[in-house]
């Protein structure tokens, strides 16, 4: 597939059927922020691809810390011994489809994905001794 909007690898880490986890910096309380830094500090994981932002997110409302831009961030991690793709990133503002066509092709660029999970924290308007329903989506039997 062919995009408009450019990505581009420090390195092309290659693994055999790996993991991706795919993180999310907007959830409740960093959660899967918190737990992604955990995991790429614990397991030495190295940055090798970012997505550049353009095109995804509306960079007018660029957020300035300390007259410093902080553009929204899209990037991969790889931990080879545990053979293990870290996806962190700023949730698209706009081509959610394309960005995620985008995130699947270059993680299959480098590996085929065996199981794809996510972490996040969401607010719920139930109390958390409420009884919960687990819905869920599968793809193979």
């Amino acid at each position: 597939m062919t995009y408009s909007v450019s990505y581009k690898f420090n390195s092309k880490p290659k693994l055999r059927s790996c993991y991706l986890l795919v993180c999310w910096n907007e959830d409740v309380g960093r959660l899967g922020t918190s737990v992604t830094d955990y995991i790429n500090e614990q397991l030495k994981s190295q940055l090798f691809c970012e997505i550049e932002p353009e095109g995804f997110f509306y960079l007018g409302g660029v957020l300035v810390e300390g007259n410093v831009a902080r553009f929204p961030e899209s990037q991969f991690y790889c931990c080879p011994e545990k053979n293990l793709i870290i996806f962190k990133s700023h949730s698209p503002r706009s081509e959610w489809y394309k960005f995620l066509n985008m995130v699947l092709d270059i993680t299959e660029d480098v590996c085929q994905i065996k199981e794809l999970y996510t972490i996040g924290g969401m607010v719920a308007l139930a109390a958390h001794t409420t009884p919960r329903r687990l819905l869920a989506t599968a793809n193979s039997p």
